[in-house]
């Protein structure tokens, strides 16, 4: 709005609009919510920012940091890749039992994708869908440096380059939505407005879509108090006494008349569109439903996904090389050491799985194996993006829990000691796990992600509105890989970004990786696990985030908080078009 004296404060502004309807609704606590966020579309506007025109983005941080060489970190996005030159980057078992694994691509639209896109996905009602129908969506950002290790604060520097506002905040400011941005208990840390605009925060709980919803539905009841509103008494809620629901029309009609005529300088930014206005009634008279019946509806649904993916037990669904082979363990092969805790074991102790098959942990007969609070997130998404509620949705996952060993083993003192049905849970941070054990339960991981995507993406379509959303797939590295091919480290030298959205119609891949450097040269014996590598079209340095964050930031139309760092795509028409093509792997 700028700092000139003719030009009205958004405090005033508020306070005089409000007087106004004074006489008509005493909803003025109501009113002021919904009309601060109208003055944040007017602010956008006059500064060149059309939130008509915005994206919507859908952000997934998976805390911990999983290993994604077999999900979305294409290795060899140019060719098949033959030697990764490390036994931990393998994307199928071998072909008997007690044989190395491979790494396998599948060539998706001109691109080598890892081999998990060459499988099916579950889908509503039993079905299955091709996984590669959600691969061409995709656009994969590789080897992104960051400038030190740490979990939290590499989560956040992706969308958060420098100190100030960050992406998801700077699309809240510019929003006119009337929840700019929301997410799970967990997400405040990964966001930052520059205008105070508030990011709401839910519990994964069945009563999540009512408290979302609270500061703004009204019931069509009406209550003895003249200004009380939902939320002010459990025992009272309606609307405030003299006001019906079958008022709320006009009273919203006025209401747009007062902001227009005391808007002064804003009057031709401000919004009085059929929409805008409809979507300001929806929300006062509550013409959502039953909330808690729809969030029981899109958790099953949801779930049954989850589920049917971490079980896989259909044959559809088996990925090839993966799904279908026995895996049995094997004390004396370190590639089935486990990263598990429990029973008195530690890491320390070596637990190595030495069962009959690893698949089996998968079975429900103990409650079954799940990923704590992912169908919570794909419920809030779309429910919030759905009905164009929020601008920016934030889930927070971990990783699967409620696995049952058949049988591990441990050293103790030296001796191997059997242990029978341990529960165990399996980290994304996966330090100490052997090359066998990861391969299994990221592609269940991921499978089961993947189904929640796509049926979203569906939803979305049916809309019309995946063309202008993106889902955004986020942790704080990668993996780095270990010498011997058992365990890894922190990958903080080559994270990874990736995003699915209706601009992609084929896979696209972005960025070079190469050997792991160290003072004495690279590290050979670690491989192509993904590292950093320069890059020619921007002066011989590597990526960095602030390159992700003005990627992010030209794909959904707002400013970057890093100018200074390009982006390297651009938007033309409904497609996004790659700046930066180099996706090399240097030697």
């Amino acid at each position: 709005m700028g700092n000139s004296k003719n030009k009205m404060s958004r405090r005033n502004f508020i306070q005089s609009s409000l007087a106004a309807t004074a006489s008509v609704s005493p909803l003025s606590i109501f009113l002021g919510n919904v009309l601060s966020n109208y003055i944040l579309k007017s602010e956008a506007l006059a500064q060149g920012v059309d939130p008509q025109s915005l994206m919507s983005i859908f952000n997934i941080y998976m805390g911990g940091g999983p290993a994604r060489w077999n999900f979305d970190l294409p290795l060899s996005p140019g060719a098949e890749m033959m030697d990764t030159k490390n036994p931990m980057l393998i994307t199928q078992y071998g072909q008997n039992e007690g044989s190395p694994g491979i790494y396998k691509s599948i060539n998706i639209g001109g691109t080598y994708l890892p081999w998990f896109w060459s499988g099916k996905l579950p889908a509503p009602n039993g079905a299955v869908v091709d996984s590669s129908e959600l691969a061409r969506r995709m656009l994969v950002i590789r080897g992104v440096e960051q400038p030190t290790d740490g979990h939290i604060q590499n989560a956040a520097r992706l969308l958060t380059p420098i100190e100030g506002p960050n992406v998801t905040g700077l699309l809240a400011d510019a929003s006119s939505r009337p929840i700019p941005s929301i997410g799970l208990l967990g997400s405040s840390p990964f966001y930052k407005s520059g205008k105070g605009v508030s990011h709401a925060v839910v519990g994964a709980s069945s009563s999540m879509l009512v408290s979302a919803m609270a500061p703004f539905v009204l019931s069509s009841t009406t209550t003895s108090n003249p200004g009380l509103l939902i939320g002010d008494s459990a025992a009272n809620i309606g609307f405030p006494m003299g006001i019906g629901s079958n008022q709320t029309g006009a009273i919203f009609d006025h209401f747009f008349e007062t902001m227009a005529n005391n808007s002064g300088a804003l009057h031709k930014y401000l919004p009085s569109s059929y929409q805008d206005r409809l979507k300001a009634k929806q929300l006062l008279k509550g013409q959502f439903g039953d909330l808690k019946s729809l969030y029981t509806t899109l958790f099953v649904k949801y779930q049954s996904l989850i589920d049917r993916a971490l079980f896989s037990t259909e044959p559809a669904l088996q990925i090839s090389g993966i799904d279908d082979r026995i895996l049995a363990g094997n004390k004396d092969n370190p590639h089935w050491r486990m990263s598990i805790q429990g029973a008195g074991v530690t890491y320390a102790q070596n637990p190595i799985y030495t069962g009959a098959d690893l698949r089996t942990c998968f079975d429900n007969n103990h409650g079954g194996a799940d990923i704590p609070n992912l169908a919570n997130c794909f419920v809030l998404a779309e429910f919030m993006l759905k009905n164009k509620l929020s601008q920016s949705v934030y889930g927070v996952v971990s990783g699967i829990t409620n696995l049952k060993l058949d049988q591990i083993h441990y050293s103790n003192n030296g001796v191997h000691t059997p242990i029978a049905n341990e529960i165990y849970q399996f980290t994304l941070d996966q330090h100490f796990d052997g090359a066998n054990v990861p391969l299994l339960m990221n592609s269940r991981y991921f499978k089961a992600v993947s189904a929640c995507l796509y049926e979203l993406m569906s939803v979305l379509q049916s809309e019309n509105l995946f063309g202008n959303t993106m889902f955004n797939m986020l942790s704080e590295f990668s993996r780095s890989t270990l010498l011997n091919g058992v365990g890894t480290g922190h990958g903080y030298k080559g994270a990874v970004f990736s995003c699915f959205t209706g601009k992609v119609q084929q896979p696209i891949v972005i960025g070079n990786i190469g050997l792991e450097m160290s003072r004495n040269g690279p590290l050979v014996d670690r491989g192509y696990w993904g590292a950093a590598a320069p890059l020619e079209s921007i002066g011989g340095r590597t990526l960095n985030p602030g390159n992700v964050a003005s990627t992010v930031s030209a794909i959904v139309g707002i400013p970057s908080p890093s100018p200074n760092n390009m982006s390297l795509v651009r938007v033309e028409g409904d497609t996004i078009i790659p700046t930066i093509t180099e996706k090399r792997n240097i030697a």
